[in-house]
């Protein structure tokens, strides 16, 4: 599993920070003590509060966003981590990773000895991590890559398409979410920015 491998550390004395927002659990993993990375780490109450700003867009300008997410939300539990762990030096170097919709975020749960409710019976999870790479970009890009991730992703884990589907066909179609987000979110697609 892709994630097994970024798990270092875990956090020192420090616990995650936890708030839920528009039935949403959001969770700030702390950074662990002495860590180094290739850029600085977000504080955990700054990047919950960039977390909660990013689902106010999208509640505000994407409706068709907010059909699925609440759908998401009927079937199971949705997570959003910010992890400043993620991603580890020894992934991919060549690019930079924002964010992971994890299909098997209860492990991720075990792995790092979070001791909260995930599932009622027949109930999915959904959960999200944010990079500390992720996390630091501009509020309609957080908010995109959210709604790659939850909207494009979730929708396929909660029809049982995500695993075993063609990799390719998948990112497709959550691209296809993100491009719809930022048209919503009137972002200048012609723009040098973008």
């Amino acid at each position: 599993l892709l994630f097994l491998g970024w798990i270092g550390p875990a956090w020192s004395a420090e616990q995650p920070k936890v708030e839920v927002f528009k039935g949403i659990t959001l969770l700030a993993v702390p950074k662990p003590s002495g860590a180094t990375y290739d850029v600085g780490v977000v504080p955990s109450a700054e990047a919950l509060a960039k977390l909660k700003r990013a689902l106010r867009l999208i509640a505000e300008k994407s409706p068709t966003s907010v059909t699925v997410i609440e759908k998401l939300k009927k079937a199971g539990r949705i997570f959003i981590f910010y992890d400043p762990r993620y991603p580890n030096r020894t992934m991919d170097l060549g690019s930079v990773r924002v964010a992971l919709f994890l299909s098997v975020g209860s492990k991720y749960f075990k792995l790092n000895q979070l001791d909260l409710p995930t599932e009622r019976a027949g109930d999915k999870v959904f959960p999200v991590i944010v990079s500390r790479h992720g996390i630091k970009w501009p509020l309609k890009e957080v908010a995109a890559v959210l709604v790659h991730e939850l909207v494009g992703h979730g929708a396929q884990h909660l029809e049982d398409r995500f695993t075993g589907a063609a990799k390719k066909s998948t990112e497709c179609e959550a691209w296809l979410r993100e491009e719809q987000a930022y048209q919503q979110f009137g972002m200048d697609k012609r723009s040098r920015k973008m």
